[in-house]
């Protein structure tokens, strides 16, 4: 069976339908704002490389974590800070790999923007510090 080429009536006819739908989606697509706004991370401005010293092991009922130590180095460009420090991030013995470095991370972002970094104008949000955990 050959088809049968559209012409006259029907064929502009298609063309109306895919002008109106095509022309509904555009404005559909202009009205909704994009999937991604909003979801974009800042870029860091501060800095830390971070490597593990030691471990242990820590037990005071009901608690039970492992104890990271590490040093570390921050280092914020806008001001030339830069400073060496050592401590403890603590980790629940059940945790994952990936859940045990994120924790240790966050736990270093906090340090840092609270404690480290606190007399820099404006002040640095833990999640504008970029931790690299070698």
């Amino acid at each position: 069976m050959t088809s049968r080429p559209t012409t006259g009536a029907a064929a502009s006819g298609i063309r109306r339908r895919a002008v109106l739908v095509g022309g509904a989606g555009a404005a559909l697509a202009a009205a909704a704002p994009p999937a991604a706004a909003g979801k974009h991370k800042q870029a860091p401005v501060a800095f830390v490389a971070m490597t593990i010293t030691r471990t242990g092991f820590f037990v005071s009922e009901p608690n039970r974590e492992f104890i990271w130590e590490y040093q570390a180095s921050v280092q914020h460009p806008d001001s030339s800070f830069e400073d060496l420090f050592t401590n403890e991030a603590f980790t629940p013995l059940e945790a994952t790999p990936a859940q045990t470095r994120a924790a240790i991370v966050k736990q270093v972002q906090d340090l840092v923007s609270q404690f480290i970094l606190p007399t820099q104008n404006p002040p640095v949000p833990p999640e504008r510090i970029s931790v690299v955990l070698l």
